[in-house]
């Protein structure tokens, strides 16, 4: 027993330090929306200047503008409050408050149809950086049903959040782009139906862009040669086929911007300045897939400002007729080796679905 004693500490101690943590079971915290409002569907930690604050989804309430019904909501709790109840709702669709005590006929100048927010799912997607330093802290809310104009398009709206969670501006992608042939250009884009940010990057998920065949939108914030903040916005729409764009590889259907991440994989045009977003297209060859999309800063010319596909369409399938998968991401390192590693996720209901993990 003693010779199995000292095994198993010698074994220990050639293992790599490991942080550890409980899951309190016994006393935990509750946080609890109204019935029916779908609280809780999308969470974030999120950090303000008054500390830590859990950002919740209720997609299906009311924001309690005049004029909307059951438009979504999103909350900010405090996670040390023992109060089930103590959320405050957030105004955040307007940088003057008082816009929102209006009927929702503009929002940033564009007009909105008579019955565009109610049933927009505001809170749908939540994101945040999760950054304590107040530069760095952002959020991310997406309403991704919001319809815009007389002909109540869906294009979706994302709002971005600065570290108190003021309104800093909109992301609406699809709202210059034709919709001539409705759905079949751009008319039901559906965008934030996934959504991501962080200090420097910002992902938003189009899945019905083009009949639905889906797309992303990426944004990338730097500090310039200059010393000032500069950006780059990158999306896979308007690139032909022919130049490496999604159509190449991507049918009406397939759901592209399902979700959305992005990392440093190992691929040859990844450096300091230059990543690869990765999103799930869940109906791909009925199986889904997980699409890898080159986000260069200064971009090559037959490309010009888009996401198209790395030069040998590399991507990664799943195995299982309607096994959904890429329905969820996650990027991480999990050997300490420099590149990330992607993890994806069937969604198959019958199987209760199941984590691949993909590395070079």
């Amino acid at each position: 027993m003693s010779f199995l004693i000292k095994f198993v500490f010698l074994l220990f101690c050639q293992l790599p330090f490991v942080h550890l943590f409980n899951l309190d079971t016994e006393y935990p915290i509750y946080k609890v929306g109204s019935p029916n409002s779908w609280f809780g569907f999308s969470v974030a930690a999120h950090f303000t200047s008054d500390g830590p604050s859990i950002l919740v989804g209720a997609p299906k309430w009311t924001s309690g503008q005049p004029g909307t019904l059951k438009s979504g909501a999103v909350y900010a709790c405090k996670p040390d409050s023992t109060n089930g109840n103590q959320c405050q709702l957030l105004s955040i669709e307007y940088p003057n408050l008082q816009e929102s005590k209006k009927p929702p006929n503009l929002l940033h100048g564009k007009h909105l149809h008579p019955e565009g927010k109610n049933g927009q799912l505001l809170g749908f997607s939540v994101y945040s950086s999760g950054m304590r330093e107040e530069e760095s802290s952002k959020a991310l809310v997406c309403a991704p049903l919001l319809r815009w104009g007389q002909n109540a398009y869906t294009d979706g709206v994302c709002y971005l959040l600065g570290a108190d969670l003021n309104h800093k501006g909109i992301i609406n992608t699809c709202g210059p782009l034709p919709k001539k042939d409705r759905h079949n250009d751009y008319g039901s884009c559906e965008q934030g139906f996934s959504a991501f940010i962080d200090s420097n990057v910002t992902l938003t998920g189009i899945p019905g862009a083009r009949k639905w065949t889906g797309g992303v939108f990426a944004k990338y914030d730097f500090v310039g040669s200059g010393g000032f903040v500069d950006s780059v916005d990158r999306r896979t729409m308007e690139l032909d086929k022919n130049q490496g764009g999604v159509l190449a590889l991507l049918a009406s259907h397939d759901y592209l911007g399902y979700s959305v991440h992005y990392g440093r994989f190992g691929f040859s045009h990844e450096d300091e300045k230059n990543f690869t977003v990765v999103s799930g297209a869940t109906r791909f060859n009925q199986t889904g897939a997980v699409i890898f999309l080159p986000f260069r800063r200064n971009f090559h010319a037959e490309e010009g400002p888009n996401l198209g596909l790395l030069d040998d369409h590399f991507i990664l399938s799943g195995r299982q007729l309607g096994s959904g998968f890429g329905s969820s991401l996650a990027v991480l390192d999990l050997n300490n080796d420099g590149p990330r590693q992607r993890i994806s996720r069937d969604s198959d209901r019958l199987r209760g679905g199941y984590p691949a993990v993909w590395r070079d």
